[in-house]
């Protein structure tokens, strides 16, 4: 924490009691401030390093650390001090959309955490643990997807309303579900197509999907909008129809049935 603090003290925020006492702090920043040198001498860092260069985010969408967020009392998540900062944290994340991507945090008790953030699309890196002064962290990460905060509040308030937002597309196993039948898809062709789903009913430019999905600017001699579109249509079958093509402007997607 001290090594922390002393490279980036910029990075913390402090939640004081009503008569001024400190209560509860947080150290949040964005990835690329964090020294290399603190990167690598610090274990749950370096465990976040690993996992976001084994999976990178597009290029020009950015990276959240959450390394410390402690109470006064020692406690987790638990007081008024603690709700605050949170609710400062949600402000940081619509601050950045649409570029935010990815955040990165940890607990020391998955048991407890995960029941309340996994809902929130929270998960544990696979074999992601550090050890510090006998503490086990245990590391964790949100990935927005590609439409970033927007299209992550979409699929929130969805399921608070008991909509089956993700009714066509399951992305634990990256699958096209329509008719009772799975089908597979890449990993562009799952983004490309969540982002359509996520937009539906709007025209969306091959700019943006360029812009947001591969993350550079488009020239307009490229075509791998087209290829993957065209794959896309092949895996939807008899519901290709549901992906339009928009002459001069870009593309239109209905979700079609999902039912048998």
């Amino acid at each position: 924490m001290r090594s922390w603090w002393e490279a980036m003290p910029t990075a913390f925020r402090v939640a004081r009691d009503p008569d001024g006492t400190p209560a509860a702090f947080q150290c949040l920043c964005e990835a690329t401030s964090v020294p290399a040198r603190l990167l690598a001498a610090d274990p749950v860092a370096a465990t976040w390093r690993e996992h976001l260069r084994a999976n990178p985010v597009p290029r020009g969408q950015q990276v959240l650390f959450l390394r410390h967020m402690l109470a006064a009392d020692g406690g987790e998540a638990t007081t008024p001090a603690q709700a605050a900062l949170i609710l400062d944290l949600k402000r940081r994340y619509l601050e950045m959309r649409p570029r935010l991507r990815r955040i990165y945090s940890l607990t020391t008790d998955p048991a407890a955490a995960l029941p309340q953030l996994a809902p929130l699309g929270f998960a544990l890196i696979p074999d992601g643990s550090a050890e510090i002064g006998g503490t086990t962290f245990h590391v964790l990460y949100n990935d927005f997807g590609p439409s970033s905060i927007d299209g992550w509040l979409t699929d929130l308030a969805a399921r608070e309303m008991l909509i089956d937002n993700r009714s066509l597309l399951d992305p634990d196993r990256r699958q096209l579900i329509l008719h009772g039948d799975r089908v597979d898809l890449t990993k562009l062709e799952f983004d490309v197509l969540q982002y359509l789903y996520e937009h539906e009913g709007r025209v969306v430019s091959r700019a943006a999907l360029l812009r947001d999905v591969w993350s550079y600017n488009w020239s307009g001699g490229s075509n791998v909008v087209e290829v993957v579109i065209s794959a896309l249509r092949r895996k939807l079958g008899d519901s290709a129809g549901s992906l339009r093509t928009v002459r001069g402007a870009g593309y239109r997607f209905t979700a079609p049935s999902t039912g048998p």
